[in-house]
């Protein structure tokens, strides 16, 4: 049994099929346990890449998965870095994959993808936002690009890391976790509640360090920071960016003092299987998130 995942590249191109349509090439990889990989480009009628296949060969079930993920992992991101050198500086996947089980005759698979509303736009949020946010605009710079997935993971953890830096780190180089906890509580006791062998401050200097830095340590035990190419360093920081994105929320949610609430940063690639609560996820004060027409507060 073969197993195929897709990446769609920016932008959306209708659907994507590969039955019965040849690759611009196929490279063939192995794994340090003998995994085996076929890493394709497909190119539109243009001429232009359009999507990436990655066939995981010979797997036992559907649920094999975990066996070829770190691999397949390294073989999306290593070929998006060829396509910025090879085609556009620019190029960057759709935030979707598919996922799917190939048919027995290995001919892949047809799929039409249609994109949900979840990028609805209400002009007078948006109005709220550009106000009451304008003497906050650094930071609102910083969460978003700590949201955005087109930046390489470990620059959208140091936007955030920043975001935390400029307001609970004093001259000193002391770090203000009291006062961090007080306004982040919740958020905090479920980090506590993960178990993770290092404090949440140690694990924050940890992973800044990471992320900062292409080797951390010394000798022996140097190991490689966080890049799209190393799947454990990946994971340490994937884990930390959900909780670390609510504590930014919830921050600058106190700061903003109720002129405008961020209710959900969530990616849309985190939110598309569910349907949306409402068409933005910025509420300005005082009224509903379902509410169609939501107006800023004064």
């Amino acid at each position: 049994m073969n197993l195929l995942w897709y990446w769609m590249l920016d932008t959306p191109r209708g659907g994507i099929t590969d039955q019965g349509k040849a690759a611009a090439f196929t490279q063939h990889l192995r794994g340090a346990e003998g995994q085996e990989l076929e890493t394709s480009l497909f190119l539109d009628e243009h001429g232009a890449p359009h999507f990436v296949r990655v066939r995981a060969l010979r797997a036992r079930d559907i649920y094999d998965t975990d066996r070829f993920v770190d691999l397949v992992g390294v073989a999306c991101e290593h070929m998006l870095s060829v396509l910025k050198l090879a085609w556009h500086p620019n190029a960057s996947y759709v935030p979707m994959s598919v996922f799917i089980q190939e048919p027995e005759d290995g001919s892949g698979a047809g799929l039409q993808v249609q994109w949900p509303s979840a990028y609805g736009f209400n002009s007078a949020q948006a109005q709220g936002l550009f106000v009451h946010t304008f003497d906050h605009r650094e930071s609102l710079r910083l969460l978003a690009d700590g949201l955005d997935e087109r930046v390489p993971i470990q620059y959208r953890f140091l936007s955030l890391y920043k975001f935390l830096e400029i307001r609970y780190r004093n001259d000193s180089d002391h770090w203000d976790f009291a006062a961090l906890r007080k306004a982040c509580d919740p958020q905090l006791r479920e980090y506590d509640g993960l178990k993770l062998p290092r404090t949440f401050q140690a694990e924050l200097k940890h992973l800044r360090d990471r992320c900062a830095h292409i080797r951390t340590g010394s000798g022996k035990k140097r190991r490689l920071g966080v890049t799209a190419l190393n799947p454990e360093a990946l994971k340490e920081v994937t884990r930390m960016m959900p909780l670390l994105r609510e504590i930014c929320r919830t921050v600058l949610n106190s700061e903003l003092d109720g002129k405008v609430v961020f209710n959900d940063l969530r990616s849309w690639g985190e939110r598309f299987s569910r349907e949306t609560e409402s068409s933005a996820n910025i509420v300005p004060s005082g009224l509903n998130p379902s509410t169609p027409a939501a107006k800023a507060s004064d």
